[in-house]
């Protein structure tokens, strides 16, 4: 009976050291960040630290960012934070699942359309899509994340992406 007290309480200690968390907000160049995890995915003690991203780095996001979205499309603007997670002096990245993230700009960033992109040195990846102020995603590792600004090229290609919706109310179209 003492083996199973011990073992219970030794799983007690090992999942209580992998809390539930809340992070932030925090503020950085115009880009305020919140982010929280679920039991399991982050050590007590983990702290969420947000750094600058320099105009080369910008400048690298945005030409990933044109490769990565349809032709039509052309990146107009960027902004972007270096997201990280440090425990004990150490950056670490999840666990065991992933982070809602919460980010909101003071600045409106520029373009018809928004998306978010994971840019990792050479890696660039489309992970949500966003508006001109804010974006919220599940993440599963971390460096600079940013909210990319996209306009069309032509009015033609605009034309075609808008959407229509016709609502309807049993068999009725109802005016909107």
């Amino acid at each position: 009976i003492e083996a199973e007290v011990e073992e219970e309480e030794e799983e007690t200690i090992e999942e209580s050291s992998y809390p539930a968390q809340s992070f932030g907000p925090k503020s950085i160049s115009s880009v305020t960040v919140e982010a929280s995890v679920d039991e399991g995915v982050f050590p007590e003690g983990t702290e969420m630290v947000l750094s600058s991203v320099s105009s080369d780095v910008t400048e690298q996001i945005k030409e990933a960012a044109n490769d990565l979205t349809d032709d039509s499309e052309e990146v107009v603007d960027v902004i972007a934070v270096d997201i990280s997670f440090v425990c004990d002096g150490v950056e670490i990245q999840p666990e065991d699942g992933s982070v809602r993230v919460n980010m909101r700009t003071e600045r409106t960033v520029e373009g018809d359309n928004h998306k978010v992109v994971h840019f990792d040195g050479d890696d660039a990846e489309i992970v949500a899509s966003a508006s001109a102020n804010s974006a919220s995603l599940n993440a599963d590792s971390f460096s600079v994340y940013a909210i990319v600004g996209t306009e069309y090229q032509d009015e033609e290609a605009k034309q075609e992406a808008r959407y229509f919706y016709e609502f309807y109310v049993e068999d009725t179209l109802v005016d909107t």
